[in-house]
């Protein structure tokens, strides 16, 4: 576990640094500068762009992981790696490109005949959604190798150059392309290039960063490898299996945002992308754990040792749930504050936030149970999980969002959260006998509500001088996390901690 830790604190340390700059980004100034189709626009070209980078990748990103020790263990296939990994995600691109080609025209004739009596702005939101659409060839092209190059660097047990290039670094380029518009530079057009840009970056600076450590080595004599039929048989079963777990996953965080924007349009997608981000500060913790608690796990099942992936599994469902217990109640408590930073029309994605937030915190609550699966023999039991599980979120998505808008999509979201990793965690304990959860685990839940409520008893600190929103933030937030803290402490919840 030292590893994990160490690793998650530098990650997560960066990915907190990311947060308050995408604070500053999302609540103080795109909701003040932008109109909310505007925001929606940027929210729902990411969403489709990320579903396409998971098909372009065709399962191959997350088999890196999986497959790289093997590559290690000769060295023509790992001078050849590089090359050959290029050649499979050229491949990928092309066939992405041809969906843009022959499938764009569909995906908007569709957003408009679901979506044209939602908004007395329609036209207006349909326009700028069909003359920007073509953003996703760059968005899509430099996320797929970035993902790459992140993988490769997380096999290697380097999980924080990632971290610090998409979480903080990217961030700070997308802020400074904002406060260019809100200078005046540029208009939203130019918004949009400066904006795109700032999403390429981070594969240009991680290929630099590999070079420079001498991992950037490209060899395309892939005869070693092609060589290896065995091992191309496993990688190809895994990859398939992986484009639709890959994909599932993908959409079950982006369908919400896509469906709001075909029965909504661009103005509610704004609104909820918006709220959405709220939920993604919370799951932070998770993501730093997970991406290098993959490779431990997979070096455990090579060596068959069920006792590392068992503290593993114990110590990430107890310590993910205090963090994010914290970050939510801290959240929902000083909810009237956060939103008074933004324009009125964004208030009506309060339930978003609160509905959102209990979803992740049940993912967080679950652990690295999908690692355990996808690093298993079992991985393709967890593919039908997620396929399965598709047809849940649609469901409760088409079912949900026309009579409740936003908020019925973030308690599809929600509950399909809480589906999803029923089904996992279930099928883990079935499968290996691991079981998580300890009178620690409940008595973290506990702990946050008793530290919600006395929160709630506190005056609101409004006769200060700075000013009635940011003393209040400050003052109620000191209070929950010394409160939280010191209890969690006394109480000896978590070792770890």
């Amino acid at each position: 576990m030292g590893i994990i830790l160490k690793q998650t604190i530098k990650s997560s340390v960066f990915s907190y640094l990311g947060i308050a700059v995408g604070f500053v980004t999302a609540v103080l100034l795109l909701p003040n500068l932008q109109s909310a189709a505007q925001i929606g626009l940027t929210r729902t070209l990411m969403a489709y762009a990320t579903i396409f980078v998971q098909f372009s990748s065709l399962g191959y990103n997350s088999a890196v992981i999986r497959f790289y020790p093997y590559f290690k263990e000769s060295p023509q296939k790992q001078r050849a790696f590089l090359g050959f990994s290029s050649l499979v995600l050229l491949v990928g691109t092309a066939l992405f490109l041809l969906i843009m080609v022959f499938g764009q025209g569909h995906i908007l004739a569709q957003i408009q005949e679901n979506a044209q009596h939602e908004s007395t702005n329609a036209k207006t939101e349909m326009a700028m959604l069909q003359s920007y659409f073509w953003l996703m060839i760059p968005l899509v092209f430099f996320q797929l190798f970035f993902n790459f190059f992140d993988n490769y660097c997380r096999a290697m047990y380097d999980s924080v150059t990632g971290v610090f290039l998409k979480e903080f670094s990217q961030k700070f380029f997308i802020l400074l392309a904002i406060l260019g518009f809100w200078l005046g530079w540029y208009g939203f057009e130019g918004f949009l290039y400066a904006w795109t840009l700032a999403i390429m970056l981070p594969l240009m600076l991680i290929m630099a960063t590999l070079w420079a450590n001498g991992h950037l080595t490209w060899s395309f004599d892939i005869s070693s490898i092609l060589a290896d039929k065995p091992l191309l048989k496993q990688m190809a079963s895994f990859a398939f299996f992986s484009i639709l777990t890959g994909l599932s996953t993908n959409l079950i965080a982006q369908i919400d945002q896509i469906m709001v924007t075909n029965y909504k349009l661009l103005s509610a997608a704004g609104i909820y992308g918006t709220c959405m981000l709220f939920g993604e500060v919370i799951q932070k913790p998770a993501s730093s754990i997970v991406r290098i608690a993959n490779s431990l796990i997979v070096e455990a099942f090579k060596e068959n040792n069920l006792e590392i992936i068992a503290d593993i599994y114990r110590k990430s469902c107890l310590n993910l749930l205090i963090f994010g217990t914290l970050v939510y109640v801290g959240i929902v408590a000083n909810l009237d504050t956060l939103l008074s930073f933004m324009k009125p029309e964004f208030a009506t994605g309060r339930y978003v936030i609160i509905i959102i937030g209990v979803g992740r915190l049940i993912d967080m609550a679950t652990g690295v149970n999908g690692s355990i699966l996808n690093s298993s023999k079992f991985y393709k039991y967890d593919t039908a999980f997620f396929v399965l599980l598709i047809g849940l979120v649609y469901g409760f998505n088409v079912w949900l969002i026309p009579p409740y808008g936003i908020n019925g999509a973030a308690l599809a979201a929600t509950l399909s959260y809480a589906f999803f990793n029923i089904f996992r965690s279930a099928f883990v304990y079935f499968a290996f006998g691991l079981q998580p959860f300890t009178w620690r685990n409940f008595a973290v839940i506990a702990l946050g509500l008793s530290v919600y409520g006395l929160s709630c008893l506190l005056p609101k600190f409004d006769y200060l001088i700075l000013g009635k929103a940011l003393p209040d933030l400050l003052l109620r937030s000191v209070f929950i996390t010394f409160l939280y803290v010191t209890l969690l402490l006394l109480l000896n919840i978590s070792p770890e901690i």
